[in-house]
């Protein structure tokens, strides 16, 4: 029922916003027009952020985190 839905307002809106083109495929292999849909990639300006590196030390300590240690984080 929810895909039935999901495709009735797929069909029904002029425009349709995705955040990767997996998706956008996804809704092309569903029958939607791929004019409809437009892939906008999520994203920051990395420059909005400033690195506080006397945060990153006092969290290293607090955790015991090696400075050769490779550290992954997604927003």
């Amino acid at each position: 029922m929810t895909r039935l839905l999901e495709n009735i307002n797929y069909r029904l809106a002029d425009k349709i916003i995705v955040v990767s083109s997996y998706l956008k495929d996804n809704l092309i292999n569903r029958g939607i027009d791929s004019k409809k849909i437009e892939v906008i990639f999520n994203s920051f300006n990395i420059s909005d952020y400033k690195v506080n590196y006397s945060y990153i030390e006092e969290l290293k300590m607090k955790y015991n985190i090696k400075d050769d240690t490779f550290i992954f984080i997604n927003i």
